[in-house]
């Protein structure tokens, strides 16, 4: 799986990141940047569930380099670290 950060999109369409968001947010209603966010956690979910990876594994593969960051955006979006989702399950507090 392999996921780009928004300013490398720019180079497979070639436009700018600005352009492509705005076309994006235009077309879909939703920002490029919430989109990415919103699949690479769901992604991350799916991994973590499905398989045994190290969450410092799944982080990289979703396209978060740093793990810190990657669990800071999942506990914010979920409501729980991502070890605690593989332990427990998602307990209901899903925003996506």
């Amino acid at each position: 799986m392999r996921i780009f950060p928004c300013r490398q999109y720019q180079s497979l369409f070639f436009i700018s990141p600005q352009h492509l968001s705005s076309v994006f947010k235009r077309e879909t209603g939703q920002g490029l940047a919430n989109y990415l966010r919103a699949y690479r956690m769901k992604c991350a979910k799916e991994l973590l569930k499905g398989t045994r990876k190290k969450v410092s594994v799944i982080c990289k593969e979703v396209g978060y380099p740093n793990e810190t960051y990657f669990c800071k955006i999942f506990r914010d979006l979920y409501g729980m670290s991502p070890q605690q989702y593989r332990d427990e399950g998602t307990n209901g507090k899903e925003q996506l």
